[in-house]
């Protein structure tokens, strides 16, 4: 920062945050810059310049401690908080009144570090929505199938997934259910058919043939 006779001249923040410092300066300076990367700061300063009033709605409200964690799962886990990091980077126009307004309101009710942190998160996460027969998985399998830092799991039955391994070079590994809702049936034979498809990133470790039993 230069001062000139006690006055900034100019004024840089690297990581500004709520931009507290900033706005609590006693002088305004001549030259101001601020930067962050989180894409919940830039969103908060996107969505104030053109619609203040909608986030305002949403930052006001009393501090629960159940909303401020179920919004901060929300905001940092949720489809539509991943879909919004993604748009942030991409589209310069775009911000979200909501996550805006609940972000400062748990900017300002969080204790400690950690609100909204999502260091890791967005590094090529695979998007797999599965239904209860692992179409997703089928879906991607030729995609996140094949990345070294990327292993999947898809549980099933024997058949179910064969072409996962014909096609995409899975693994299929057996096992034996031993305990259950299912096994109250003495003549359950889904048991013996039980099958786990292993991604080809998937880590093999050096088992005995009777180690391989997951319970």
């Amino acid at each position: 920062m230069g001062t000139i006779g006690g006055r900034r001249t100019t004024s840089s923040n690297l990581f500004a945050g709520t931009a507290a410092v900033l706005l609590r300066r006693p002088h305004q300076g001549r030259i101001e810059t601020i930067n962050d990367k989180n894409c919940y700061v830039a969103n908060f300063w996107r969505a104030v310049a053109d619609d203040p009033t909608q986030v305002a709605e949403y930052a006001d409200g009393p501090v629960v401690e159940a909303d401020l964690h179920a919004r901060h799962n929300w905001l940092v886990q949720s489809e539509t908080a991943i879909e919004f990091r993604e748009r942030m980077r991409v589209d310069p126009d775009y911000y979200d009144v909501k996550v805006a307004g609940w972000w400062v309101w748990g900017q300002c009710c969080w204790i400690g570090g950690g609100w909204c942190q999502t260091d890791g998160l967005d590094q090529r996460r695979p998007k797999i929505s599965c239904d209860s027969h692992g179409n997703g998985v089928h879906k991607q399998a030729d995609r996140w199938g094949q990345e070294d830092n990327v292993r999947l799991a898809l549980c099933g039955y024997e058949g179910e997934h064969d072409n996962l391994e014909r096609d995409f070079g899975w693994e299929c590994v057996p096992w034996k259910a031993q305990g259950g809702y299912a096994n109250r049936n003495k003549d359950n034979e889904n048991k013996h058919r039980e099958r786990i498809w292993f991604s080809p990133a998937c880590i093999k470790p050096q088992l005995k043939p009777e180690q391989l039993g997951l319970f």
